[in-house]
């Protein structure tokens, strides 16, 4: 029962930040087509198993297909400008974290 309580948190809070992206529509009608659930890790990895089962979760209270998109690689930088760089309308969800995240901008010239 406790990994469905954090599951309902994940996804509430995911849910939380996609609402910014869909302003402009009506958000009755979030979502009207499948979503994207990027991934900054390769497939099979722990943090990629934990994505896949949040996107089943999210595809059960969306009502709408989540599909998985992994793009690894420049530790996570990637994935994550993969996801900057969508167009902000709340279909494009990224999942990352973690020292990767917050030492690249430091290391590297990040666009």
């Amino acid at each position: 029962m406790k990994s469905k309580g954090l599951i309902f948190l994940a996804v509430a809070f995911v849910l939380l930040f996609t609402q910014a992206g869909v302003a402009q529509e009506d958000i009755s009608k979030y979502p009207s087509k499948p979503v994207t659930f990027i991934s900054p890790v390769p497939p099979g990895q722990g943090t990629d198993l934990a994505i896949r089962l949040l996107a089943r979760e999210l595809e059960k209270i969306l009502g709408q297909p989540v599909v998985v998109v992994n793009k690894p690689g420049a530790a996570f930088a990637i994935g994550t400008a993969a996801v900057a760089t969508a167009k902000p309308d709340g279909y494009t969800i990224g999942f990352t974290g973690g020292p990767p995240l917050y030492f690249t901008p430091l290391l590297t010239k990040v666009p």
